[in-house]
């Protein structure tokens, strides 16, 4: 091969050296270079993230108000407050008294009995007289009712009509009355005792000087 003329090999060399400084100084920068690295879209994301974390913390704040709240009601629906420290808890006024007991509480509602048996829950013993006055022997019992010994108001006594024993169901219920005259003498704890037939009053002092433990 022929050598090249000195004139072309400095235009060569020349040629090179612009191309150099091209590449290197002159070429002009891309605009994509000049630009935010960060990705089309990157930016637009982080903002809807950010959005999100503030939704999630006010959604959490108010959960929070709303269990205070729910706390704060009692179970009646009613809003409660805290007592202060120390105080102690006052009983309810409204709280029911111990039901009352005793012989009369058995007595139904309308039974004649209540009257009688309430006098032996007070202590004191009650003679019941079961009576037809058509008839003698109940007539004398009747008046012998009325000789006895009250002992100074210890002693209760009533002569009821044999129609009305029905009536009288809760001293009948554990004394049974089936003819007259018939008398009862009821002590503590309801404990009775039956006199059929005529009596007298000092039958009947004995069975009540009994049932008051003399």
């Amino acid at each position: 091969m022929e050598q090249i003329s000195l004139p072309y090999r400095i235009a060569l060399v020349a040629l090179v050296v612009v191309g150099g400084l091209w590449f290197a100084v002159l070429r002009p920068k891309s605009d994509e270079t000049s630009k935010s690295s960060t990705a089309p879209g990157v930016t637009g994301l982080a903002n809807d993230v950010t959005k999100a974390k503030d939704a999630v913390s006010a959604s959490n704040a108010s959960s929070a108000g709303s269990e205070a709240a729910a706390n704060a009601v009692g179970s009646d629906g009613t809003t409660t407050t805290p007592s202060a420290a120390g105080t102690a808890t006052q009983p309810s006024a409204s709280a029911g008294k111990p039901k009352t007991s005793g012989l009369a509480a058995d007595a139904v509602a309308g039974d004649p009995s209540k009257a009688v048996l309430s006098a032996v829950d007070e202590g004191k013993v009650a003679v019941v007289l079961f009576w037809n006055k058509k008839a003698a022997d109940d007539r004398a019992t009747r008046r012998a009712l009325e000789d006895i010994d009250l002992h100074h108001g210890k002693v209760v006594t009533r002569a009821i009509p044999i129609g009305d024993v029905g009536k009288y169901e809760a001293i009948t219920r554990g004394a049974q009355v089936l003819e007259s005259p018939t008398v009862l003498v009821i002590g503590a704890g309801g404990k009775a005792r039956a006199i059929t037939g005529y009596t007298q009053a000092s039958e009947i002092d004995e069975v009540v000087g009994s049932a008051l433990g003399k």
